[in-house]
């Protein structure tokens, strides 16, 4: 897409928010929603084209405390997190060890914020367990549910740098970007008030 097109970046605030130039509007994108966002489509591409998800390998293993149930509940679900890039075994009775997660996430989270990755797929694997493999749920309803949990993993505040990026990766999607979590598009009239205008 050619960059005429794009809107243009103006400046970023703490938060992080960008704030974009779009024809006559504003836009204020919370840069972590957006990085949720396309996260979960790249998942999710991923899942419904080659089925699996890529596995970035940590440096270093991370060791996440858990209660003996948890840690059953992940080691049952291996092969199921693996093809979403999530790599784990038992340490223990008490621990789990996370050698890897989803490529998409390589740039955006720490080793610290690994225990949130394995905090938000924990309630999922709980359902998955209640329901029973042969369960009446509906099986894509909760692929989209724990790839939202993936995807929305807390991580080190986007660097500005990527707002520019990653606004082109969200129209070259084809996503309307009203119907974005995160974005925000403020008109002139709106920002300064139709009276004061009038005025």
């Amino acid at each position: 897409m050619a960059s005429a097109n794009l809107p243009r970046l103006l400046t970023c605030l703490p938060g992080p928010v960008a704030l974009f130039a779009l024809e006559e509007a504003l836009l204020a994108v919370d840069l972590r929603q957006l990085r949720a966002h396309l996260v979960y489509r790249r998942l999710a591409r991923d899942i419904g084209g080659s089925g699996g998800v890529a596995v970035q390998r940590l440096l270093s293993p991370v060791i996440v405390r858990r209660l003996p149930d948890e840690v059953a509940l992940c080691v049952a679900a291996r092969d199921e997190l693996i093809e979403l890039g999530v790599d784990l075994d038992a340490f223990g009775d008490d621990a789990i060890v996370v050698r890897g997660v989803p490529a998409h996430l390589r740039n955006c989270i720490d080793d610290a914020d690994v225990t949130d990755l394995i905090d938000r797929v924990i309630p999922w694997l709980r359902l998955r367990a209640r329901e029973g493999e042969g369960g009446s749920g509906d099986a894509s309803a909760r692929r989209r549910e724990v790839l939202s949990a993936i995807a929305e993993t807390r991580g080190a505040d986007p660097a500005p740098r990527l707002a520019r990026r990653w606004i082109g990766e969200l129209i070259e999607l084809g996503d309307a970007i009203d119907a974005v979590p995160g974005v925000r598009r403020w008109t002139a009239s709106a920002l300064i008030g139709e009276r004061a205008r009038a005025q």
